[in-house]
């Protein structure tokens, strides 16, 4: 995770610099969302296993993920690697200019839709947004599942 780890770790104290870069690439394993996704949330076969709660994706109809916050997209990313073509539909809101630098880090989504929106002051853009994440919550039924990605 830490791109010039060899060169930091080339010169001075080294041992005492390996360690602080081992505490420093653990605690960022841990605060980034994508990662903390994929820690969380497991499917082997037909089972969906989501930190203690187990669930058989045979009795789920549709999986719907809707969300918001500037966080959002790395979770989107993390739940679409996991569940793939499960997903039926999704939509997700991010502060404006965040798109295009998420698209080229981490690649676009195939099911979530993303649109940017007004943080931290709500505009129209936020209200549009607001309404696309509601219309695709209004489409899940008995027997869906929704995600709801919040940061």
């Amino acid at each position: 995770m830490i791109k010039n780890r060899a060169e930091l770790i080339s010169h001075g104290f080294v041992e005492g610099r390996k360690t602080v870069l081992d505490i420093a690439e653990y605690t960022l394993n841990h605060v980034d969302p994508r990662a903390a996704v994929k820690n969380y949330v497991k499917v082997e076969g037909s089972r969906l296993q989501v930190g203690e709660d187990v669930f058989d994706l045979n009795t789920v109809n549709k999986i719907y993920a809707i969300g918001g916050g500037k966080a959002t997209y790395p979770l989107a990313v993390a739940l679409e690697e996991i569940l793939g073509d499960r997903i039926t539909d999704g939509f997700i809101a991010i502060k404006k200019g965040q798109k295009q630098p998420f698209f080229e880090t981490m690649g676009t989504l195939s099911k979530i839709r993303v649109a940017e929106s007004a943080h931290p002051i709500p505009d129209e853009t936020s209200l549009e947004a607001a309404k696309a994440i509601w219309r695709v919550a209004e489409k899940a039924g008995r027997g869906d599942m929704v995600f709801c990605l919040m940061s």
